[in-house]
């Protein structure tokens, strides 16, 4: 029974290398390298797993309808959350992993995950129209006439290694269609393992904050109704919608400390 134990112990930390080698190679080192399973050394092993910094995915078409990208703001703001590396690693040209530091010590990850290539995109956001979706697979409707996705499969090998979610959804008005973002969150929380210890965050993102005396028209779907339109009451992981801006970053840096600690980070001074 114990040789069982060691040789499960040794396929769940090479699976957790390859994958960490592959889309966070800034991370290894000669001396990180974790070598095979041996009795006299199985503990430490497991202590460096526990150490590892949280991974979180992030995706939804908040990343990819505003005119202001979400993820490029994030790369060009050094004063507000330094990237300790750049992305490459690329999965099928639809999402790379990229390296943040938190307050300037808390290192994170985040695994960006779109719908499509860059191009197609871009040709979508211009046009106004729906481009197709490399993450998930249409599977039917349920009973409801509501739509039910399964992820591509590798992106529920992101699923699996994950510690939370960061989904990104348009709350500038007239945008959203909620069934299809209801089934989407849940099947990519549904293919995680331990799924409920998982948390999610929503960030209810605009491109721009509307200066209240151009307009008096709502400028934004307010937190609660996209709570709301999201059904996450439904949900058992633990989650949280915050107001974000992408152009100045607004509240980004709340919902990442919300998350931070989820995942057992101890933060300092906020």
């Amino acid at each position: 029974m114990a040789e069982k134990i060691q040789q499960l112990e040794a396929i769940v930390i090479r699976s957790f290398r390859r994958f960490r080698d592959r889309y966070f190679s800034d991370q290894v080192h000669k001396t990180d390298l974790i070598p095979d399973v041996d009795a006299e050394r199985d503990e430490p092993q497991l202590e460096y797993l526990d150490s590892l910094p949280p991974r979180y995915a992030m995706f939804g078409p908040g990343m990819e309808q505003l005119d202001v990208p979400l993820v490029t703001r994030l790369m060009h703001a050094p004063d507000l959350l330094p990237v300790s590396s750049t992305p490459h690693r690329q999965i099928n040209g639809i999402g790379s992993g990229i390296s943040f530091l938190f307050n300037n010590q808390h290192k994170f990850n985040i695994l960006t995950l779109y719908s499509t290539n860059r191009a197609e995109r871009e040709r979508a956001r211009l046009e106004q129209q729906s481009s197709s979706n490399k993450l998930f697979s249409f599977v039917g409707s349920d009973n409801s006439g509501c739509p039910v996705y399964s992820p591509a499969p590798q992106v529920q090998q992101v699923c699996q290694v994950v510690d939370g979610f960061i989904y990104v959804t348009n709350a500038e008005p007239g945008k959203g269609d909620e069934k299809t973002e209801m089934a989407q969150i849940k099947a990519m929380l549904n293919c995680a393992e331990n799924t409920s210890s998982k948390s999610l965050l929503v960030l209810s993102c605009v491109s721009r904050e509307q200066e209240e005396e151009t307009s008096t028209a709502r400028s934004r779907t307010p937190c609660v109704y996209m709570a709301q339109r999201l059904g996450l009451s439904q949900l058992s992981n633990r989650w949280m919608v915050q107001d974000t801006v992408a152009e100045s970053l607004s509240g980004f840096m709340e919902g990442i400390a919300w998350l931070l600690r989820c995942s057992g980070v101890k933060l300092y001074g906020r």
